[in-house]
């Protein structure tokens, strides 16, 4: 049950707290208009703001989605792909010694993902 909407996220994510979004949705009515001309610009901001801070952070890494699927932290940058494993590869694809579809890529924990 959440009682305070300026603080819905539980205490243990307080990063969470960096997200929140206002749009007050309590006339039905109105909801597509506020969708589209509130919340819609609003959560377009945040996420173009933390793509540019995880673009800082990372350095331009890619998370990797195995370990993001089995619920691993992105916060945690160690199952990040970086960039020059993905350089690497690309030029070995460019190079026709190997078929593109067999190429992958590993994470840090050692998931081959595809490289196309």
């Amino acid at each position: 049950h959440v009682s305070d909407f300026n603080n819905w996220w539980p205490a243990e994510m307080d990063f969470l707290r960096n997200f929140k979004l206002f749009v007050d949705l309590r006339q039905p009515h109105c909801w597509e208009v506020k969708c589209d001309r509130e919340l819609v610009p609003q959560a377009r901001k945040k996420l173009n703001d933390w793509k540019g801070e995880m673009l800082k952070v990372t350095g331009g890494a890619v998370p990797c989605p195995v370990c993001v699927a089995c619920c691993s932290s992105v916060l945690h940058f160690g199952n990040y792909v970086r960039p020059e494993e993905i350089e690497s590869k690309m030029a070995l694809a460019l190079s026709g010694t190997v078929p593109p579809e067999e190429i992958t890529v590993p994470c840090p924990a050692n998931h081959q993902l595809p490289l196309l």
